[in-house]
């Protein structure tokens, strides 16, 4: 779990992640350690710690919406193209019926 990887991180236990810890344990996390520090203190909490990978998973569920809709859309289109004859049937029908036996 985060609590659990975010406390194996925490060499000194004092509850937050310094910039040092965070890029020895968590480099991923150290990348983004002004975004991840809310409260501009310099630490990171586990609470700004789980705020982040809240924030996190909401865009990534945004961006997959956003490409299941767009996706639907698409093949909306598809279909409403494969339902538009490509060549006007009356026409067709009308060539045959002059055309000599």
């Amino acid at each position: 779990s985060i609590a659990q990887r975010f406390s194996e991180c925490d060499k000194d236990n004092d509850d937050t992640l310094d910039r040092e810890e965070a890029t020895l344990c968590l480099p991923q996390i150290a990348r983004h350690f002004n975004y991840v520090d809310v409260d501009e203190d310099n630490l990171i909490t586990l609470e700004e710690l789980e705020l982040a990978q809240a924030k996190s998973v909401e865009r990534q569920k945004a961006a997959e919406a956003k490409m299941e809709a767009q996706r639907l859309q698409q093949i909306e289109e598809e279909i409403k193209n494969k339902s538009k004859p490509t060549v006007n049937i009356n026409k067709q029908a009308s060539s045959l019926r002059k055309r000599p036996i």
